[in-house]
């Protein structure tokens, strides 16, 4: 059991620094907050199996204390790692996604913005004669 969350964390890192090598993301196999996920959710499951060998060991027991320290550090770190990866996919969507039109997420959000706020926001319009004539007055 122990040799097998090792081995998850060992995984975990490696896909870890997988994703965060400075290289084309077009030359990675997934998409990186796919590869970051998939380190947080190894690194999770290797928790897990670290929980179910602290039931073998006494509550006085130096390792299971250890251990304990060791399962908090872990989690803390998988966390992070899944709101890295929820974070990398958000940029991933603004940078990849490509509408029907041709135009990038970004460009299209804005366009619809746009479109909603056209009704909201004043029209243009043109002077009319009165004021016209007021602005040439303070001439």
């Amino acid at each position: 059991m122990l040799d097998e969350a090792f081995a998850l964390l060992e995984e975990s890192q490696r896909l870890e620094r997988k994703a965060s090598m400075d290289i084309d993301p077009s030359l990675l196999d997934e998409p990186p907050s796919v590869i970051i996920g998939g380190a947080a959710d190894k690194m999770f499951e290797a928790c897990y199996l670290f929980k179910q060998h602290l039931k073998t060991l006494s509550q006085g027991n130096v390792n299971r204390q250890l251990l304990e320290g060791k399962i908090i550090e872990y989690e803390h770190k998988a966390d992070i790692l899944r709101q890295r990866a929820g974070e990398l996919g958000v940029i991933e969507l603004g940078q990849n996604q490509i509408t029907s039109s041709g135009t990038t997420f970004d460009e299209a959000h804005l366009h619809s913005v746009d479109r909603r706020t056209s009704d909201v926001l004043p029209k243009k319009t043109q002077p009319t004669p009165v004021a016209k004539d007021m602005i040439n007055d303070v001439a």
